[in-house]
């Protein structure tokens, strides 16, 4: 059986599919994009490890709604070999992030979605999922 719930927040529409399994196949229409997430609400903060690919950059953040689009709140430690990475703790849910190279806004060309901004371009996705859980829902927007 399939749930669905219409959400709206002061910019956009989201309605979310509800599924019982983690098999349930889901298909985007008309140029909308869907995210995969857990149903449960958060309850504890998760470690995720973001690394960034760039041949060039001297300095290198990423500001998203987690830390309030503030790049110098989570600065990228440079691995080697034209990597960069960094450690952050959110809790489960839906957040949209660019990384900013240099004084420049670049999306995450690994990330599996992306988002309209309210600047013409596009935010990346990131889903961090709620451990254990066997529900999720797919927010679509419209």
């Amino acid at each position: 059986m399939v749930t669905v719930t219409k959400m709206n927040t002061s910019k956009k529409t989201l309605v979310a599919f509800v599924f019982p399994s983690r098999g349930d196949r889901i298909s985007s229409r008309n140029g909308c994009r869907s995210i995969a997430t857990q149903f449960k609400k958060p309850t504890v903060p998760q470690i995720v490890r973001i690394e960034f690919k760039h041949p060039t950059a001297n300095k290198i953040c990423i500001a998203g709604t987690f830390n309030d689009w503030r790049p110098g709140a989570s600065e990228m430690i440079w691995l080697g070999d034209d990597r960069w990475g960094k450690e952050l703790s959110l809790l489960p849910g839906y957040y949209e992030y660019l990384f900013w190279v240099d004084g420049q806004w670049m999306q995450d060309p690994r990330a599996r979605a992306s988002i309209s901004n309210s600047y013409g371009g596009k935010n990346s996705v990131l889903v961090v999922p709620v451990p254990g859980s066997q529900w999720r829902w797919l927010l679509r927007v419209i």
